[in-house]
């Protein structure tokens, strides 16, 4: 896993969690070395060694420059209130920062296969240019080889002929049956037109589903409009597999039409799609679906730590 300079840090949240807010200062300070621990992981978000093996209270004692005593009650003040987690192996993590690596890594992902898809591209558009530059060389040899062939049909013609077949007009001066000849069988009748001719839409976008296909996005810029191929649908469908993207990209279309100021051009449609596809998953992975049975757990041990706070908060208002 590469080594990221640094993590994301929303001070809002830090201040607004129930459960960070419940526990001592001292216990707070434990946390955030443990975070910074975590970031510095090999599997980022995890309080574990290269080996996979835990990060034991002693270790993280002398981590931290703390006693094991001191570790151990605060870790448990920690475990309590529900800030952190545990896999079944007893390793500790945190479980924002699990599923922030998470998000990182799908666009990531798909951003490698977006270069991937464009270097494909660019070596298609040199090999079929290439392609074409050779049959039209190869139609520039047959032309001056028909030429040639009818100028000395001609001349032997002039030779033999009867005053009577000179004096008829050639029908083919130019031996265009010939050339015509030698083009057929240079090149096949399926390969006659085929590399200059671009895909038609059709063909181009047969695998996308007909809600999709059949959408077309307004743009800013020389191109006025801008429809989803099947490339880019293919693309978005493989990075977020989670996602209903068919929903999302007519959500997309319909903000593209409320908002005619806020317009991209063709060029900056597929980056659209893309970011607005991330905050779909970022506001769906906040969003209020049934938790887990760890999660329900979590968040009702977080639920007793707040109430517990408030009831101390309010006990010490009313002395």
């Amino acid at each position: 896993m590469p080594k990221l300079p640094a993590m994301m840090f929303y001070p809002g949240d830090w201040l607004k969690d129930p459960a960070v807010r419940s526990v001592s200062l001292a216990a707070r300070g434990l946390w955030i070395d443990m975070l910074c621990l975590m970031h510095e992981s090999p599997r980022r978000g995890y309080l574990q060694h290269v080996s996979g093996k835990p990060v034991t209270a002693e270790q993280l004692a002398r981590m931290t420059g703390c006693s094991t005593d001191e570790v151990s009650r605060l870790l448990q003040e920690l475990e309590d209130a529900g800030v952190f987690s545990c896999t079944e192996h007893g390793v500790i993590y945190s479980r924002r920062m699990v599923r922030d690596e998470h998000i990182r890594q799908i666009r990531s992902e798909a951003g490698r296969k977006g270069v991937e898809q464009r270097l494909l591209k660019q070596n298609l558009s040199k090999t079929q240019a290439k392609a074409q530059a050779k049959r039209k060389q190869k139609s520039g040899i047959s032309f001056s080889i028909s030429s040639s062939s009818s100028i000395s049909s001609s001349i032997s013609t002039t030779g033999e002929s009867t005053s009577s077949e000179e004096s008829k007009p050639s029908l083919d001066p130019l031996g265009c049956g010939k050339l015509k000849e030698l083009e057929c069988s240079e090149l096949s009748c399926g390969e006659i037109g085929q590399a200059d001719s671009p895909p038609s839409p059709a063909e181009d976008n047969r695998d996308v589903p007909e809600e999709v296909a059949r959408l077309t996005f307004p743009c800013d810029g020389p191109t006025k409009e801008w429809r989803v191929t099947r490339e880019v649908f293919s693309s978005l469908q493989e990075a977020f597999s989670t996602l209903d993207v068919v929903s999302e990209i007519r959500r997309a279309y319909e903000w593209i039409l409320a908002n005619p100021d806020r317009r991209k051009t063709a060029k900056g449609m597929r980056r659209f799609l893309f970011n607005w596809l991330s905050r779909a998953v970022d506001s769906r992975s906040t969003s209020r679906a049934p938790p887990s049975p760890l999660l329900s757990d979590l968040e009702r041990r977080n639920l007793e730590a707040t109430r517990l706070w408030l009831a101390q908060k309010e006990q010490r208002h009313a002395n």
